[in-house]
């Protein structure tokens, strides 16, 4: 039996410690294959040994984990690499779905609970004291009671036939996985048992020890004097270009004291003129001639002001000329803000 789990809202503000420590004490089978504890693995109740393989991702539990069988098995959730995914796998929430909900769905799933043999044998008949006795059948297999014999068999029949659960269809067989080719650049890992191998992925010092004895091999070291010898020969080669690199810098050199002078200043004199350019007519030079000459015309307007104070000028004279300048003022001033905010 398998732990019961919650609301989908148990797993609000759950990290990925919190997840991790809830599997692993609600499902003692399931343990770690790995010291920072992203790969789990938990033992299915088969006869070829399957397990539940777990895998956490580093943004876990922002993203989902990654569920696979460690052996081919024929099921809808399953595919043919072995993944196994369903509903509430594939419709993970960070904020709601938690991981030991989705690992017990998965296990009872994947190997779903057998009934014992007693249950599924006929149903007890009531007696008159109350308490429930499967039917007494004597050594020739006639009912104790020959009047009530007959009529509890073809109860006890229609019973079997009602309780007697429907058969579905098996899904068609899967293809097997492809098995992974040998390791023949290390054969030191295939002669490895399976107690071996998680022992140099958890402990540091036996993988240290088999990266020791994988170096010292003499297979190894013919590896290493073959990348010796493929060094030296490239440093020889390099070695070889001295004379031509050494006339080529005697080359640039020259370059650089007769023809890189003139040649630098002239780009350097075109260059300046080309920014000159685009200086003056850049979006930010016209909107600054556009504020200068809205300036002008309010500096002209102001001017005429001061005249018609002075009493130099009729009042008819004055307003009809005030107006055309301030509207034009106002023109400019309004087509200097809009280009402003558009170009710069």
């Amino acid at each position: 039996m398998y732990p019961r789990v919650g609301s989908p809202s148990a797993g609000r503000g759950r990290n990925r410690t919190q997840q991790i420590d809830e599997l692993l004490a609600q499902l003692p089978s399931c343990h770690p294959l790995n010291r920072d504890q992203s790969l789990f693995e938990v033992a299915l109740r088969m006869a070829d040994g399957a397990a539940l393989r777990i895998t956490l991702p580093p943004t876990f539990p922002q993203a989902r984990p990654v569920l696979a069988v460690t052996r081919p098995l024929q099921h809808p959730w399953v595919d043919q690499a072995g993944g196994v995914t369903f509903p509430s796998l594939l419709s993970w929430l960070p904020a709601q779905s938690t991981l030991l909900a989705v690992v017990a769905e998965a296990l009872s799933e994947l190997q779903p609970f057998q009934q014992p043999t007693a249950q599924r044998l006929s149903p007890p008949v009531p007696q008159s004291n109350g308490r429930s006795t499967p039917p007494y059948r004597g050594s020739y297999g006639h009912s104790r009671s020959e009047s009530s014999g007959s009529q509890q068999q073809q109860q006890q029949q229609q019973h079997r036939q009602h309780q007697r659960p429907q058969r579905q269809e098996s899904p068609p067989p899967l293809p097997p996985p492809t098995p992974p080719p040998p390791l023949a650049d290390f054969p030191e890992l295939r002669s490895m048992s399976a107690k071996q191998l998680h022992r140099i992925l958890v402990y540091d010092q036996a993988y240290r020890e088999l990266v020791a004895k994988i170096a010292a091999s003499p297979a190894r070291s013919g590896v290493q004097r073959q990348l010796r010898l493929g060094n030296a020969d490239l440093a020889a080669a390099n070695l070889a270009h001295e004379s031509e690199i050494a006339e080529l810098r005697n080359q640039i050199a020259i370059i650089r004291s007769t023809e890189y002078g003139p040649a630098k200043a002239a780009y350097d004199a075109k260059v300046a003129r080309q920014q000159a350019v685009l200086d003056k007519f850049s979006p930010a030079r016209l909107v600054e001639k556009l504020g200068e000459s809205a300036a002008d015309v309010d500096a002209e307007s102001e001017a005429l002001y001061d005249t018609f104070a002075a009493g130099e000028s009729t009042l008819e004279a004055f307003i009809q000329k005030h107006m055309a300048l301030r509207r034009k003022y106002h023109m400019q001033e309004t087509t200097r803000q809009a280009a402003a905010a558009t170009l710069l």
